[in-house]
This record gives C-alpha cells, structure tokens and sequence, in this order.
C-alpha cells in the first residue's frame, strides 16, 4: 500500500489532533528543512527514520539503448537516504508477520 502526501495529514490529524490544516503545513516544513539542507550540501539525520545525504556518482559508460552505442554518462550527484537501526528493526518486525501469516 501506497502512504502519500494526503494520507500522511489524514494521519497526523486524526492520531495527534491536528486540524489538516496544521499537519499539512508539519509534512510541508518537514521537507522543506530536509531539501533546503541537502541544497546546502549538508547531511540530515533523523532519530529513528534515518539518514538523508547526497553521494557522488562516477562518470560510467553504458549502451544507449536505442543505437547501442556506448554512451558516457558524466559524474554527478544523487539524493540518498540510509534507513535507521529502529526502522529496519519495524521492517523486520512486519517481514516476520507477514512470513507467519499474522498480516
């Protein structure tokens, strides 16, 4: 099951007594502060949710797909997120209900 936006605030304001309003604007800060920061070059981590920073790809070649020629693809730099210890014990927690047949 897909978790967006809109369900994110259905969530926050029915389980922590947001008004909609108030939790569309914590879900919209949030990221704000996360991209903001990795625009700056920084790294943010998160207690329990993980870690967001960026890395650097290395120039590679590979084959266009429609000719077949090699193609060079140059250095750049990619977003990346590292799970925390916490949230990979939760998806190991769910993985073993669902192996069980609980979920």
């Amino acid at each position: 099951m897909k978790i967006k936006r809109a369900d994110l605030i259905r969530q926050l304001a029915e389980d922590y007594g947001y008004s909609k309003k108030s939790a569309a604007k914590v879900v919209d800060n949030f990221t704000d502060v996360i991209n903001k920061n990795l625009e700056q070059g920084n790294t943010v981590l998160v207690r329990n949710l993980g870690c967001f920073d960026i890395l650097l790809r290395k120039e590679r070649r590979c084959p266009n797909p429609i000719s077949g020629d090699k193609v060079v693809i140059p250095a750049h730099h990619i977003p990346r997120f590292y799970p925390s210890n916490y949230m990979r014990i939760v998806v190991k927690k769910w993985e073993d209900n669902v192996k069980r047949g609980v979920m």
